[in-house]
């Protein structure tokens, strides 16, 4: 079962009795909208936000939580000042109280009285698995909110059935439904009896607006609710000669780790980050450890220098401590 999912909607007041678009019908306006509203500072949100702000409407993005709350806050501020500094306005966290349809196109009422009009409307707040009308249940397959319940082959309840994709409750990105396709036909024809599993801690993810934000693994925050031994290092772009010859220094690349070096997750946000952060998930898909990266020959001068120089960054404490510089006063000696 493939059937993918459609973008949701959530339940505020007057929403359903007021037009809105969504991503799947905003490029089929007849004309450029003048104001438009977004509910929702997730991704969808923010590179639509960006994209009709560069076109020339004017944008405002609501949301009940902060904008991409499940990424690394100090790389949200990036893009959030990037997007700030483009027009882009952001009610974020705030509680919408009602949308309602107006002469001139729709407004959103806040909680504490002010109120947002605007020419258009876009909902961006998420997508949902399509599962109705498929009479799931005559086939004894269990659903969820995320969608059909599967284990970690992409079985269903109904051991004669498998689910891929957004509807199975493990998508929500093309490339994931992808990455799920070559699971089904590993196990189906090559390997059924081994089976592979479509669990990974390696998943990438990008935001597409400028700059770009990608991750992959788990955030700090995730990390250190599982593992507690967390350790974070860090390089940001104004330090990397390729990003300061072509002018475009916002950013920075984060490695999240166990103190064992155990790369547990990554964040970059920056100029080409979508692109290097793949260089780290293939590291952990090979589950190398971080200093595996500062043996990485960077070309120079490139972004990616700014992945090994943030793992080199790890040692940097121990390069340089007392100790060290002992020994390297007694080692000099000899030369």
């Amino acid at each position: 079962m493939a059937t993918g999912s459609r973008a949701s909607a959530p339940p505020i007041p007057g929403l359903k009795d007021t037009p809105y678009l969504t991503n799947e019908d905003i490029f089929t306006v007849d004309e450029l909208p003048k104001h438009l509203l977004i509910i929702g500072a997730g991704p969808i949100g923010i590179e639509l936000g960006q994209a009709f702000a560069r076109l020339g409407s004017k944008v405002d993005i609501v949301d009940i939580a902060p904008p991409l709350g499940r990424s690394e806050p100090e790389h949200v501020k990036v893009l959030v000042e990037a997007l700030t500094a483009e027009g882009v306005n952001f009610h974020a966290p705030v509680n919408t109280k009602l949308i309602r349809k107006t002469k001139m196109g729709v407004a959103i009422d806040l909680e504490g009285g002010k109120t947002l009009t605007g020419s258009h409307l876009l909902v961006a707040a998420g997508r949902r698995a399509v599962v109705d009308g498929l009479n799931l249940e005559a086939a004894g397959i269990k659903t969820s909110r995320a969608g059909i319940v599967t284990d970690k082959t992409l079985r269903t309840s109904n051991k004669r059935v498998y689910a891929v994709g957004d509807v199975s409750g493990r998508g929500g990105l093309t490339h994931a439904a992808g990455h799920h396709a070559g699971i089904i036909i590993k196990n189906f024809y090559f390997v059924p009896f081994f089976k592979s599993s479509a669990e990974t801690c390696h998943m990438p993810a990008v935001i597409y607006a400028q700059p770009e934000l990608a991750s992959v693994g788990l955030s700090e925050k995730e990390a250190r609710q599982k593992h507690g031994d967390v350790r974070i290092v860090h390089w940001d772009f104004n330090e990397n000669d390729r990003a300061i010859a072509e002018r475009s220094t916002k950013g920075a690349v984060k490695f999240i780790a166990r103190k064992s070096g155990q790369i547990l997750g990554a964040s970059i946000v920056g100029e080409g980050a979508g692109d290097l952060i793949q260089i780290i998930g293939l590291g952990m898909a090979n589950k190398l450890k971080i200093i595996a990266f500062t043996k990485l020959i960077s070309p120079y001068p490139s972004r990616g220098e700014a992945v090994k120089r943030a793992a080199s960054s790890w040692y940097t404490d121990q390069v340089f401590s007392p100790k060290s510089k002992k020994l390297a006063g007694l080692m000099a000696r000899f030369h």
